[in-house]
């Protein structure tokens, strides 16, 4: 009869236990929160306009188009005709490099036609404290990739993002057509001059590395 009780007071203590644990179970305190969306986005926040005085107009106008050409025709010696290449950065771009690209004033200024060995025409205006030719680096000639280091550059030739539009100094101001020049063109017509201009992002990138996309990227 003993051993009969103690089955019973056992099974019993069982089945309390399981009721606690349930009363446990249910009693647990939770909390939860809302839902966060992360949106991720690329940035594309750097844009730039190339300038230029159009023959015949006094301001700057945005060179727009695949390809844009300035006639400047019926050129007499004395002529000088403003070629004033510039670069517009745009409020809130994203910190960047600014750099432009010149070809064909060499080949303009090496045009002699009376063989007097000055040469028929000279690219005037530079100004070495606001734009530094990179590409090439050995000091003949002007062509070539520029970086701009002017005022509105930091130490590291990076442009920090503006509050408002920033209009750099030109690349040069004009070109002359000189006194000494026998007024005649030569077999195949004059070269052109070419002006490109391209900004990078500084985030990630310093200036050599800037330089190298540049070069072996946007003009390779």
């Amino acid at each position: 009869m003993s051993r009969r009780n103690n089955m019973i007071k056992m099974t019993l203590a069982i089945g309390l236990v399981a009721v606690i644990g349930v009363g446990a179970t249910l009693a647990y305190l939770t909390d939860t929160t809302d839902k966060v969306k992360n949106i991720f986005v690329i940035g594309n926040d750097i844009e730039i306009d190339l300038l230029e005085t159009k023959y015949g107009e006094e301001e700057k106008t945005v060179v727009n188009g695949e390809f844009n050409e300035n006639i400047y025709d019926g050129l007499l010696p004395s002529d000088k005709v403003t070629k004033d290449p510039t670069v517009k950065v745009h409020k809130d771009s994203s910190d960047c490099y600014v750099f432009m690209k010149v070809s064909g004033i060499d080949a303009l200024e090496a045009v002699d036609t009376n063989v007097d060995g000055d040469g028929d025409f000279v690219v005037t205006g530079y100004d070495n404290e606001q734009w530094e030719r990179v590409s090439p680096t050995d000091g003949n000639g002007e062509d070539g990739i520029y970086i701009y280091i002017g005022e509105y550059a930091n130490e590291n030739k990076v442009i920090p993002k503006q509050e408002n539009d920033v209009e750099l100094k030109e690349l040069f101001e004009n070109v002359k057509y000189l006194e000494a020049a026998d007024g005649t063109t030569p077999e195949g017509g004059l070269p052109s001059i070419e002006v490109e201009a391209c900004a990078i992002q500084a985030k990630g990138l310093d200036y050599e590395n800037a330089l190298e996309q540049v070069c072996n990227e946007v003009w390779k």
